[in-house]
């Protein structure tokens, strides 16, 4: 697919025999700072037992660094947003759970192709619709302090104060067990 910019419109363009993939999720975003539309797609790859991302520029060139091959399946449609803080936006898609055993991901990358640090991060359960991205703030209370049970609680608020998510956690802690898994 082509982006026109005069015309505001996609055009269908022959993809390459490397593109001929089961699913796929996409995204049209300004990604690169060039002030035209991107597009991003997340999808599914069972030639090589995994998944692909892909990002085209609007003439229908592949970005440098792309595509980014992954070792499961991928569900949900990309998310696009600066994670980072570094004023440039990052791709974030979630995988599967196609392939037995590979576990579930969240996957996050630069422009460029290159992780985040820190990405992927594991979940438990497959991400079958495009990841929330936003500025969020958690503000918790030990309600109930203990030897071995602690209580506690958090409320999670958005950057504009809204009230997103409430959640109370039990703590136990079990003697002769080191803090650190080894």
């Amino acid at each position: 697919m082509r982006y026109g910019a005069k015309q505001r419109r996609l055009h269908e363009v022959a993809a390459p025999e490397s593109l001929r993939l089961e699913r796929l999720a996409l995204e049209l975003v300004l990604f690169d700072g060039d002030g035209k539309l991107e597009i991003i797609i997340g999808a599914d790859d069972f030639q090589r037992n995994g998944g692909r991302v892909h990002a085209f520029r609007a003439d229908g060139s592949e970005l440098p660094g792309f595509p980014i091959h992954t070792d499961q399946a991928m569900s949900s449609s990309p998310a696009i947003g600066d994670i980072d803080g570094d004023g440039k936006p990052e791709i974030v898609i979630g995988t599967g759970n196609f392939f037995t055993g590979r576990g579930h991901k969240v996957y996050a990358y630069h422009c460029d192709g290159s992780p985040v640090l820190g990405w992927p991060v594991n979940v438990d359960g497959q991400v079958v619709t495009a990841p929330a991205l936003g500025d969020l703030v958690a503000r918790g209370e030990v309600i109930r302090p203990g030897r071995t049970l602690t209580v506690t609680r958090a409320e999670v608020h958005d950057a504009r104060g809204a009230h997103v998510a409430s959640m109370q956690q039990t703590l136990m802690m079990l003697p002769d067990t080191p803090d650190i898994p080894e």
